[in-house]
């Protein structure tokens, strides 16, 4: 959708950019979900389980139309065949839908592609109620300084705005008369894998299939890495473990599998990704394996032991490469968004994070 919407920008061609600003009960999307319709109704992304998808388009028209943005309240729980939408969610969305390219005001999608080529997160501030003139105006901060689309003043706590970055949660925040959505804008996930078997190809293709960004860093040279997992974005030959931070660039985005099949080598480069910002740091191999090298590398700090998973993957009962790279990805997901990874149907909770509301 990011690169889809570059080059609409470039040709000088219009679209419009539907975002979930409110969800309410149960819903396939959350606040931040968004959909690109091109000048001629094609729509690109989902902003619900495709129920929503070709009605949000053929609004977007009505916007590129009079170049007005406005907000579009749907009633999922509404199962009239004429009427509703049959999806059965009991839930409702507000979705805002903005005409682009616009030069007075900012596109969340120009934003979110900044973000992930510079590898650098922000909070998207946008008005999602109240004056009909602010709707859709946003705020960006982003390490901390800030570019708006509006000369209004929103006064929102910066240890809020940190919470978001941090947590990569969304927050409504009542700002009267406006009403603001705060969303975090983060860098896809970096996935680096360490090894040159090819077992990491499935993991490299499976990384990629979620839209991360997967390297890979071996003791074989980048033309045969790349023969070896084609579907990675970079490669890097790396000789000695210790200069790994030199060569390998390494962020609290990134997840990290160590599939060297060398039990020297694993341990060197564990301990070389134990000083980065690293928040995930698969292990390959037996339990009896990894409680060696934590063993040998004398780790004894709850974080450093909190950032290593060994055996890696979840228990789905995978035997396979492929089935096994599915179990490395879905943990690493869990992992990144601080969940357990377990069975849905057994989830007490909301499956989706609670939108805080302030003020």
């Amino acid at each position: 959708m990011l690169t889809d919407a570059d080059c609409l920008r470039r040709s000088g061609k219009r679209y419009a950019v539907a975002t979930v600003v409110r969800s309410g009960g149960s819903t396939y999307r959350r606040p931040g979900a968004r959909l690109l319709v091109t000048g001629d109704g094609r729509p690109t992304g989902l902003i619900s389980g495709g129920c929503l998808e070709s009605e949000a388009a053929r609004i977007s028209q009505e916007v590129l139309a009079t170049g007005r943005c406005r907000i579009e309240s749907f009633d999922l729980s509404d199962e009239n065949e004429i009427t509703g939408f049959g999806a059965g969610c009991v839930g409702t969305v507000d979705v805002l839908i903005e005409p682009f390219p616009s030069s007075k005001r900012l596109d969340p999608l120009e934003v979110t592609a900044r973000a992930h080529k510079d590898r650098s997160p922000c909070v998207l501030v946008q008005v999602i109620e109240g004056s009909l003139d602010l709707l859709g105006q946003k705020v960006v901060w982003r390490s901390g300084y800030q570019e708006s689309d509006t000369d209004h003043v929103f006064r929102i706590p910066a240890r809020e705005v940190a919470r978001v970055e941090a947590t990569g949660r969304h927050t409504i925040v009542r700002h009267n008369p406006l009403e603001l959505l705060l969303e975090a804008i983060l860098p896809p996930i970096r996935l680096v894998l360490f090894g040159s078997g090819l077992d990491v190809a499935p993991v490299a293709q499976a990384g990629k299939a979620l839209g991360w960004q997967v390297s890979l860093v071996g003791s074989a040279p980048a033309a045969k890495l790349e023969s070896i997992a084609p579907a990675a974005d970079d490669y890097t030959f790396l000789m000695h473990p210790e200069d790994l931070t030199r060569f390998v660039a390494l962020d609290n985005r990134s997840a990290v599998v160590v599939m060297n099949h060398h039990y020297v080598r694993d341990r060197a480069v564990t301990k070389a990704i134990l000083k980065s910002p690293v928040q995930y740091i698969g292990l390959l191999g037996p339990r009896v394996r990894a409680a060696r090298i934590a063993e040998d590398l004398k780790i004894r700090q709850p974080h450093a032991t909190d950032r290593l998973f060994g055996p890696v993957g979840l228990d789905i009962g995978a035997e396979t490469p492929e089935e096994i790279a599915i179990a490395i990805v879905a943990e690493i997901q869990a992992a990144m968004t601080d969940h357990n990874g377990g069975m849905l149907r057994d989830r007490t909770q909301s499956i989706h994070s609670t939108v805080r509301k302030l003020g």
